[in-house]
């Protein structure tokens, strides 16, 4: 876990997701003719750009999310998701001594609202022993939310007022 640089409230929270996906998995079976689904989803989140330019395995932020879905039938469904997610960025994580002494961070938090619809070409059944899958074409709109900041002297300070991101 030192690798990853989790503090010990975020494996708890890892460790918290895990047991109420396991549980909300349990609890699910399989049900033939359904109309409504519901779900939630946890992962973790990493960022590449200025700050990691060459690691796309580091995560260091954590996101969850809702969603609600209706299916017309067998092959059209449509859903409403709401994620909510964190990113960072660090210098002082790098191996570049430039960087390190550039000392340039950030934290995000980002919320999305999605609606998607979904097609589905076969009809999908587990109860077959030929339609156990299904090609799928899905796609929607999205809105997201996400206003970066950094702490500097204990003052939680927001980039966008700063301008610091260029066209």
């Amino acid at each position: 876990l030192k690798a990853l640089s989790l503090h010990p409230k975020q494996v708890k929270l890892i460790i918290l997701r895990v047991l109420i996906l396991t549980i909300c998995i349990l609890i699910c079976r399989d049900t033939s003719a359904q109309k409504y689904e519901f779900g939630t989803i946890g992962f973790m989140t990493s960022y590449m750009g200025d700050i990691n330019p060459n690691n796309p395995f580091n995560y260091n932020g954590f996101g969850g999310g809702l969603f609600a879905k209706y299916n017309f039938n067998s092959t059209w469904a449509i859903r409403l998701g709401f994620d909510y997610l964190t990113l960072s960025g660090n210098d002082i994580n790098s191996n570049n001594s430039n960087q390190q002494q550039r000392n340039l961070s950030f934290n995000n938090h980002l919320s999305e609202l999605s609606l998607l619809t979904e097609f589905n070409f076969f009809k999908f059944s587990t109860k077959r022993k030929f339609r156990h899958f299904t090609p799928y074409l899905i796609g929607g709109l999205g809105i997201i939310k996400h206003d970066p900041f950094v702490y500097y002297s204990n003052n939680k300070i927001y980039l966008r007022e700063l301008k610091v991101e260029r066209n």
